[in-house]
This record gives structure tokens, C-alpha cells and sequence, in this order.
């Protein structure tokens, strides 16, 4: 609980906390060791670290491919640890679920706390761009944010947790969530959140706790956005950015807007991936690789920010080649056919998340996608049973 409480406030203490909870689950009673299971993460999880440590065979720099791996290390460390000393996690999945909702709702109001902290100091900057996006999101990147806060409203709906609480904390609770995903400006987080509202809805329409807020937050969140874009100059060109760098076949070797950056990195991943196939560039020179195709093509800002491919399955088809991509769909895939077989519909909407997500950024490159991929992953796969929609 106090690991998913941290989640998305101090990223910098998750490490510790990581090892804190390995020690307390290493500590528990043994139940009978569970077969390796080709429906869940775990086994994919575990041979895709491997071959990453494998990558290094093929690999010059060392330095980056060791830093990889620890950031990588959770992909390992759970799901060997869910192998070896395994648990039913069925139970402790409402009071996780709470913790983590609990750490996304303070999360918020210290953002915004924050941001008032910032113009009661003086601050020249716009209102509708000092909350917004980066310089509302500071404790974690904004589209990281979003993706916390969205898990968040489905832990929150679809858990019997949200019963605990008093109506108005209820209501209060969902309109904090949703407001930290509009305010986040992550593109992805605005596309997904009316998309994950709807699903709620349709999953629990019988539920009168439910159905009334969640009709109100799609709409709130709706006009949210269109307000946000209509006043917000920030706002607005976030947008037009998108529907330029979409429409728009020219590509700009000193394009800094986050879309057409985007478009330039998955350029360069695609000409590395095809570069350096079937093995893929290796753990520890894919950056490298990366860094000077940017440069052979004039992409100098993408050489001084050290972009990565801002695509998951992208950056590890050009690390790790085809072995790489086929077992990071297993990973995913596996389990979420798994959900949707057995109509799990919390699961399968993380892994969702997830998928949709790694199309924008490389977030298995980091400790803040790693870790929550990880914990959440192996969560779900000590269940004992699903919950059903």
C-alpha cells in the first residue's frame, strides 16, 4: 500500500520502497509454487530482461547498456519474486487499489498547490499556462501522470472501494481524477480518459454510484477540454501542433513541438531497427545508434535532448531486434487475451493503458514506466481469481 501510495509522489523514493516490499513479501509464508504461466506476464516479463542482459553481448557501451538494465531490474525482480514466493494478491488488490487512488488525489492537490505557491511568489506566466501540462505535472511527466491518474479512475469504479467512502468524497474523488488527466496536457491522457469513462460506464450502468458521477465527469471533462483549448493559447497550440504534425508530410529537422519531435524520433527508430536487424543495435549502444541517425539528418535539438525512439515497441525492435518485439507482445498480449477470455475487465483495461500508452513514449526506458508496468502487471497476475465486468 505504501508503494502505490508513492507512485505517482515520490518517484525517487520508489527504489527504496521496491526493496522494502520484496523484503516484507520475501518474508511471508510460502503457498505451493505456482507452473510457469504462458497467460500471464511473468515468464514473458522475466525472458525479456534476460535478453536484454543477453543484448550486451553485442553491445560498446557498457556504461548506458548497465544503467539500462537497472532501470529495467523490476521486470525481473517482481516476477521472479511472484514465481518463487508466490501469493494470492486477491485481497490485498482493494487496499492497494485505495492507496494508489488515495497518492493520485493528494498528487493533484499538491500540483495545484504548487501552481498557487508559484503566483503567490509573482510569476509573469499566463493562469492557463501555469496550470497546464509540465508546469502543472511536476512531481511526474506529464503523459506519465495521465496514465497514473486514468488507472486510478478505473481502480477507483471498478474495486468496491469507492464504497468506502461518503458520497461527496465519492464525487470528489472522481472530479480530481479526471481534472489532473485535462490539466496533465498529455494528448494521449485526453484521447483515452473519455474512452475509459465510457467503458466504466457501460460496465457498471446498473450501478446509480456510479453511473450518475461518471455521466457528469465525461461531460465536465469534455467542456474541460474545450474550455481549456479555446482559452488556454498553450492549450491551443498543443492542439494545432497535433493536427499539423498529422496532416502535414514535411518534416522540419529543427522541429521542437513534442508531436513533430515524436515523428522525427520514430523516423530515426525505423531506420535503426532496419539497420541493425534481425538482433537489433544492443542494450547498451541503441542510444548511440539512435543519437547519430538524428545527427546524419540534421535533428540537432533530438541530439541535445537525447530523445529516445518516444515508442516503445520502436525502441525495442532497435534494441533487440525481432526476438525483442515478439516477447514484449507476449508480454502484453498473453495476459490481455487472458482478460478478455475471462471478461476481466480491470486488467484488461491496465494493459490497454499500457499498449496505447508505449505508442507515444518509450516508457519501459524509465523508472516511472518500468516500475508501474511492473508492480501492476504482477499484481493482477497473483490473483487467485478476476474480477468480471
Amino acid at each position: 500500500m505504501g508503494f502505490a501510495f508513492l507512485l505517482p509522489l515520490a518517484p525517487n523514493l520508489l527504489p527504496l520502497a521496491l526493496v522494502a516490499m520484496v523484503i516484507s513479501w520475501a518474508r511471508v509464508p510460502q503457498m505451493p509454487r505456482r507452473p510457469l504461466q504462458l497467460t500471464t506476464h511473468t515468464l514473458w516479463s522475466a525472458a525479456l530482461y534476460v535478453l536484454y542482459l543477453i543484448g550486451m553481448a553485442w553491445s560498446t557501451n557498457m556504461e548506458y547498456g548497465l544503467f539500462d538494465l537497472q532501470i529495467k531490474l523490476p521486470m525481473l525482480v517482481l516476477p521472479v519474486l511472484f514465481l518463487l514466493r508466490p501469493r494470492d494478491l486477491t485481497t490485498l488488490l482493494a487496499p492497494v487499489g485505495f492507496a494508489y487512488v488515495l497518492g493520485n488525489v493528494v498528487a493533484v492537490l499538491v500540483d495545484l498547490l504548487m501552481v498557487g505557491f508559484t503566483y503567490a511568489q509573482g510569476t509573469d506566466m499566463p493562469i492557463a499556462q501555469g496550470i497546464f501540462s509540465a508546469n502543472f505535472s511536476v512531481l511526474v511527466h506529464p503523459s506519465y501522470f495521465a496514465m497514473y491518474l486514468e488507472l486510478a479512475l478505473v481502480l477507483w469504479t471498478l474495486l468496491p472501494v469507492h464504497r468506502w467512502a461518503p458520497i461527496w468524497l465519492h464525487w470528489s474523488v472522481l472530479a480530481v481524477l479526471c481534472l489532473g488527466v485535462v490539466l496533465s496536457g498529455s494528448k494521449m491522457g485526453w484521447i483515452l480518459l473519455p474512452v475509459i469513462l465510457v467503458a466504466v460506464l457501460v460496465a457498471r450502468w446498473k450501478e446509480v454510484r456510479i453511473r450518475t458521477p461518471i455521466i457528469t465527469m465525461i461531460t465536465a471533462s469534455v467542456v474541460g477540454i474545450v474550455l481549456l483549448v479555446s482559452f488556454s493559447l498553450y492549450a491551443r497550440d498543443r492542439v494545432n501542433e497535433l493536427w499539423i504534425a498529422v496532416t502535414s508530410t514535411e518534416a522540419h529537422a529543427d522541429a521542437q513541438t513534442s508531436t513533430e519531435v515524436r515523428k522525427l524520433a520514430w523516423a530515426g527508430a525505423t531506420e535503426v531497427i532496419v539497420a541493425n536487424l534481425p538482433w537489433g543495435a544492443g542494450t547498451g549502444d541503441v542510444k548511440d545508434e539512435l543519437l547519430a541517425t538524428y545527427a546524419a539528418h540534421g535533428h540537432h535539438h533530438l541530439v541535445e535532448q537525447r530523445i529516445n525512439a518516444h515508442d516503445q515497441w520502436l525502441q525495442t525492435m532497435a534494441t533487440l531486434g525481432w526476438p525483442g518485439i515478439m516477447l514484449l507482445l507476449a508480454m502484453v498480449l498473453a495476459p490481455l487475451l487472458t482478460a478478455f477470455a475471462r471478461k476481466d475487465l480491470l486488467e484488461a483495461v491496465f494493459l490497454l493503458l499500457c499498449i496505447a500508452n508505449w505508442t507515444v513514449e518509450s516508457m519501459l526506458e524509465v523508472q516511472a514506466g518500468v516500475i508501474f508496468f511492473a508492480f501492476f502487471a504482477s499484481l493482477f497476475a497473483g490473483r487467485s481469481h478476476r474480477l468480471q465486468a
